[in-house]
């Protein structure tokens, strides 16, 4: 702490203290003796009596000093200097004040975390605001929402009560769109003096790029509450489990992706908890490395889910995990391949879902009909079969199966597949026999696709890119179609190209061209891959198939609604059951953990196990460390950067200067009157 004077020159006032002490021994040369009677002889001459009357004559004297040393002080105009977040000043301003509460301003390696830290700073800035000053709050998990919404702004107490609600979040932040929020929402106000204050701990794409900018008259400061401390972190970035039937029945195989931001080998245990089962191994990673774990387990009946940990660390939110395990966990996709091999449909779409680009984590299978077994449908999301050939009546029983319990089907047929023969084979699947297979004329432009309202969930990128396409031949089906069946596209004068419909509770594609490009060129089009990635994470959002894709916080998570029922009720990992009414979603995902989705039964309050998710805490936000840039990782502070140097403001002192005096001249008065 550093202590200063404005008026330093006034300081040539102490030297009035000497007046007392000169007076003093003055008045003591000068004094006259005077003889004491008998009786004060008697009472001076008491044990202590004569030492206590000196002590309160040095009391008094001190004090006077002391009073004009006091009042000579306080015309110096003492201070000292505290840090400040340069808001301090005459005129009143708008302060738009953004902070970071995403998941890494958890992380607590001092006293406090870096969030308790933020709000620190926070309380210090709005208390530092010249009356008269309108603030505006924005928080990086929600960077397009300001408090308030409408109005003003708050005033700096009402500001400090609703930072003391705040509570850190599992989400990732935005930082740069809060940024351009809080800049928009100042633009409207009227004071002339406007402020952004970002109090972050940088752990991400955003660099500390010089402490103030000035964008539209705003300035922007910004505060590192890391205190340029280097940050090291583990944890868990994503985990699935999947059957492994080759190992026995109730036999599981667990893939984790396991972070080390730290400049040490992380060589640690990795436990899984299933029912009351416990399986631990050692997981070896490199220093900032990100490493694949590859774990086998055993489920006992009747579970539905499991827990992934490592041991903790200053961030302990990102070193457990959750998985869903049983009947209903889907992730891989299996692609049939018919008899004709080589670069047949089976190729194109696996090569499609294969390519590891795009943000798809579904593993992707090829087997033949002919080597197909309903055994490996287990742990499938989807299946695709196109122009298969011959299938026998059992395989299509599990594969019907497979759909009413929640799979999802994608079905084509193609030059290698008779239609009669098709129409015997699906016809429990789809909605009606083909016809015949009918050829456009593509100088009429009747070969372009067109996207019906229902195949509105593609991307606007992606449908651009699909109506570009030519398809040359289309298989027609028969009048008559069973109901439930949307088309998603068509083709010529209206002919249904591309339909979905419903089976039990899973879902049915049929694509009425090739996936091959024997009759269309969609297959060797650039939108291939991400056509038919989107289609199939639409078709399994709504049936359960991604029960083992992770919702991240706050993110809403659709619902399998059964037959007949308009409620649905959720359990969040802490909390009673929130209901949920049809068709809606659910939305309160913002904790980490297992959420189970019941059905009440018929009124008596027992209820019925619908399906399991689970939520995992943003892994872009466990992805930093000592020595990292933002181009590699959304990584801690970089190599040599230490945080900025923080500002400094003038606190008086002149007010407990002055109560000091006032003391003085109480205590004065009372030696005064014991003397």
């Amino acid at each position: 702490m550093t202590i200063g004077f404005a008026s330093p020159w006034m300081l040539v006032g102490v030297l009035a203290a000497l007046l007392p002490l000169l007076l003093h021994f003055w008045i003591r040369r000068q004094a006259p003796v005077v003889p004491l009677e008998a009786l004060m002889r008697l009472v001076l001459g008491a044990r202590g009596a004569a030492l206590g009357v000196r002590w309160m004559h040095h009391g008094l004297l001190a004090s006077r000093v002391l009073l004009l040393v006091l009042l000579a002080v306080a015309f110096a105009r003492p201070y000292r200097e505290v840090p400040s977040s340069g808001l301090s000043g005459e005129r009143p301003l708008a302060l738009a004040l953004v902070i970071d509460d995403s998941l890494s301003m958890r992380w607590k390696s001092r006293e406090r975390s870096d969030f308790q830290e933020a709000l620190v700073r926070a309380r210090e800035a709005l208390g530092e605001l010249p009356e008269g000053s309108r603030v505006f709050l924005v928080r990086t998990s929600r960077p397009r929402e300001v408090e308030p919404r409408r109005g003003p702004g708050l005033d700096p107490v009402q500001a400090a009560l609703r930072v003391e609600r705040l509570v850190p979040t599992w989400k990732a932040g935005d930082l740069k769109t809060a940024l351009g929020t809080a800049r928009r929402r100042l633009r409207e106000s009227p004071l002339p003096d406007r402020r952004v204050l970002a109090l972050s701990d940088f752990r991400n794409d955003d660099s500390l790029e010089g402490r103030e900018e000035v964008q539209d008259g705003i300035a922007l400061l910004q505060e590192d509450v890391t205190g340029g401390e280097p940050g090291e972190n583990h944890g868990i970035l994503s985990v699935r489990a999947l059957p492994d039937p080759e190992a026995g029945p109730g036999a599981w195989r667990l893939q984790a992706e396991v972070w080390n931001g730290s400049l040490r080998p992380l060589d640690d245990l990795l436990s899984i908890r299933v029912g009351g089962q416990v399986t631990a191994d050692r997981v070896a990673c490199p220093a900032m490395r990100r490493c694949s774990v590859s774990m086998e387990f055993h489920v006992p009946e009747g579970v539905r889910f499991g827990e992934v940990r490592l041991p903790p660390d200053s961030l302990p939110d990102d070193d457990a995990a959750w998985f869903v395990v049983g009947n209903g966990s889907r992730a891989s996709v299996l692609v049939l391949e018919g008899p004709g091999g080589g670069q047949g449909p089976a190729f194109f779409v696996g090569h499609a879902l294969g390519v590891t680009v795009g943000g798809w984590s579904r593993e992707t299978r090829r087997v033949t009909v002919g080597g197909f077994s309903p055994l490996q449908l287990a742990g499938v999301a989807a299946v695709v079969v196109a122009d298969p050939g011959p299938v026998s009546p059992d395989r299509v029983r599990a594969l019907e199966d497979f759909v009413r319990t929640g799979g999802v089907l994608w079905l084509a047929p193609g030059p290698g597949t008779p239609l009669q023969a098709w129409n015997d084979t699906w016809k429990g699947l789809v909605p009606g026999p083909l016809r015949r297979v009918w050829t456009l004329d593509p100088a009429s432009g009747e070969g372009r696709p067109v996207i019906e309202e229902e195949g509105s969930f593609l991307g606007e990128a992606v449908a651009a890119g699909f109506q570009e396409v030519r398809v040359r031949q289309v298989a027609l089906p028969e009048a008559g179609w069973a109901e439930g069946w949307r088309p998603l596209a068509s083709v010529g004068s209206g002919l249904p190209l591309w339909l979905a419909g419903s089976l039990g509770e899973g879902r049915v594609i049929l694509w009425l061209s090739s996936l091959d490009p024997s009759w269309t060129d969609l297959p060797l089009a650039p939108v291939f891959v991400a056509w038919i990635r989107e289609t199939l994470e639409w078709a399994t959002r709504s049936t359960g198939g991604s029960e083992t894709e992770p919702v991240r916080p706050g993110e809403a998570r659709p619902l399998r609604w059964p037959e007949g029922e308009t409620e649905l009720w959720v359990t969040p990992p802490s909390g009673p059951a929130l209901a949920v009414r049809a068709p809606g979603v659910f939305t309160g995902t913002d904790q980490p953990g297992v959420y189970t989705v019941h059905v009440r039964g018929d009124g008596r309050g027992d209820s019925r196990l619908r399906e399991v998710f689970v939520v995992h805490p943003d892994p872009r936000e466990s992805r930093f460390g000592p020595g990292l840039s933002p181009q590699v990782s959304r990584g801690g502070p970089r190599p040599g950067t230490a945080a900025p140097a923080p500002g400094k403001s003038r606190k008086s002192l002149v007010t407990p200067v002055l109560q000091g005096a006032l003391l003085l001249l109480v205590v004065e008065a009372f030696l005064r009157e014991r003397i």
